[in-house]
């Protein structure tokens, strides 16, 4: 995981390990979405876990007026 300028978390997962989760049952998938949820709760406050939900939200509605 990286920030970027504008203090943005992202992070790049290279071609062999997308084919990995790929690969993966789908019970396996959720596990791996659960624990990435668990490890993203642990380390974000709550009150940045709430500006990126508000922010998700945004984005979807100017999404879907796009459409």
């Amino acid at each position: 995981m990286d920030l970027d300028k504008n203090f943005q978390y992202f992070f790049n997962l290279s071609t062999d390990r997308l084919k990995i989760f790929l690969e993966l049952t789908p019970e396996e998938r959720l596990q791996w979405l659960e624990d990435a949820h668990e490890f993203v709760s642990a380390i974000v406050s709550y009150e940045k876990l709430k500006k990126w939900k508000l922010y998700i939200k945004e984005e979807t509605w100017k999404r879907q007026d796009l459409n």
